[in-house]
Formats: structure tokens, sequence, C-alpha cells
């Protein structure tokens, strides 16, 4: 699975829980769009309630197994809930009925950077 379809596939499936990004366009007006993007988005766009940010690049992880490992592929996508609507445990159930053999690991948020939690999930690709 590529970064490209690994994107459509969250988009599709995550459309009822996601938040927005609220930026200014060029002409001045202030513009809203699903908060899923693909690496960082930029600094002046403003996130409220879930934001899913998907690394570029999948990760190599090595799978242990008996006489020799295998090496594959991971995505690595970052849950951010910015406000307490943020409902990302449904996001969270979605993604692993979704693929079962990804995990989770949560950190607690950050008050001062505007964060209640965050969670990173790995995606075999």
């Amino acid at each position: 699975m590529t970064t490209t379809e690994l994107r459509a596939a969250l988009a599709s499936m995550l459309a009822s829980v996601l938040g927005t990004y609220s930026y200014v366009d060029d002409d001045g007006v202030e513009q809203t769009t699903p908060a899923l993007s693909v690496t960082e988005p930029p600094a002046a766009w403003r996130a409220a309630g879930l934001e899913v940010r998907i690394a570029v690049v999948p990760r190599l992880e090595q799978v242990p197994a008996y006489v020799t490992g295998a090496i594959r592929e991971a995505h690595r996508v970052t849950l951010i809930s910015h406000d307490a609507d943020a409902d990302a445990l449904t996001a969270l159930r979605k993604i692993l009925s979704r693929w079962s053999t990804a995990t989770v690991t949560t950190t607690p948020g950050s008050t001062s950077l505007g964060i209640l939690s965050s969670h990173n999930v790995t995606i075999p690709a």
C-alpha cells in the first residue's frame, strides 16, 4: 500500500470524525479543509478537532522470526486531539478494524501546545 492509497482510505474511513484545518488563502479569505495531511501542514494552518498526519515515507521494521527475521514497511499515522470533541477513540477503532495488525502508542497531551492527546499508529504497508 502506498502513502497515497493510505491517505485515500483514511479520508474515506474517517470523514465523519476528522477535524478541520483553517487557513487564510492568498486573497485573504479564511478557508477550511479536513484535518488530514501527509507530513506536517503549513505553519500558518490551525487545526481543530481530530487531526491526522501521515508520514511521507514508510519506515522499515524488523519482524522477529525463527532463525531469520523479516523486514517489512510500515506507515506511521499520528492522530492528534485538539479539543474535547475530537473523537480519537472512534478513529482508532475504525483503523484497527481495517488493519488488525496495526499497533498504537498513546502519548499524553500538552495543554501549552493545544493537544489533549496523541496516538501513533503503525500500519503495515
